[in-house]
């Protein structure tokens, strides 16, 4: 998976849990654009380059709205790929993609957890469902991003929480705009403006792109198979 379509599955698992929660994403605004350059020479091509030779990335996506915080972990490291989101303490779901299956896992605290044992009585074990990939859906996370290299990127700054940080921008084609806001060689934080429509930012926390854990590629050690339930 790409590294710019890791980042955008990830906000888009956080605007997803805030339809389900009922809840819009905070709003921001007022970024000051100082420069135009190419994407190749863009700080995130150069990220994009450091997680090329790792194969890892591992972030955290945070939005809070009406007091309640929607919390996405994302993990990659070759050809696996992790994402759990939470809702306040609550693990709600969880997915896992590796050696061509895909793993779906519902959490007893999700909503809509509705699997139960033989007397009727709601279970307390994580429960997946597994499905098979073909080679081109589940193996190649090549962290190659597709951007091309003299795509437009403004470069200013964006507040954060009240804090400035140094911003990059692309607008697509329909007009909505994507900024990456840094901290050093870190992605702090994403806004996605719809053209026309208010901005949303998602806080992102412990970006890294080494020391990814194998373990955030397993299976919950209780978690059961939903094909094995009646």
């Amino acid at each position: 998976m790409k590294l710019k379509k890791i980042v955008a599955a990830a906000a888009a698992a956080v605007m997803a849990l805030a339809m389900l929660t009922a809840c819009s994403g905070g709003g921001g605004g007022g970024g000051v654009t100082v420069k135009k350059i190419a994407y190749k020479d863009s700080r995130m091509a150069q990220m994009e380059t450091q997680v090329a030779s790792t194969k890892q990335l591992y972030l955290e996506m945070e939005q809070s709205a009406s007091g309640i915080t929607r919390t996405v972990k994302m993990a990659v490291k070759n050809n696996a790929m992790s994402l759990n989101m939470y809702v306040g303490n609550s693990h709600w779901m969880g997915m896992i993609q590796k050696d061509n299956k895909k793993y779906d896992i519902e959490y007893p605290d999700y909503p809509y957890y509705n699997y139960v044992d033989e007397d009727g009585k709601k279970l307390t074990v994580p429960v997946y469902k597994m499905y098979l990939l073909a080679p081109d859906e589940g193996g190649n996370n090549g962290f190659m991003d597709d951007y091309d290299e003299n795509t437009e990127v403004e470069v200013g700054t964006y507040p954060v929480a009240g804090k400035n940080y140094y911003a990059e921008s692309i607008t697509d084609e329909d007009g909505d705009t994507t900024t990456y806001c840094f901290d050093g060689m870190k992605i702090v934080a994403m806004v996605e403006t719809e053209k026309g429509k208010q901005p949303q930012v998602i806080l992102i926390k412990n970006f890294r792109n080494t020391d990814v854990p194998d373990s955030l590629f397993k299976l919950p050690d209780d978690a059961v198979d939903s094909n094995t339930l009646k």
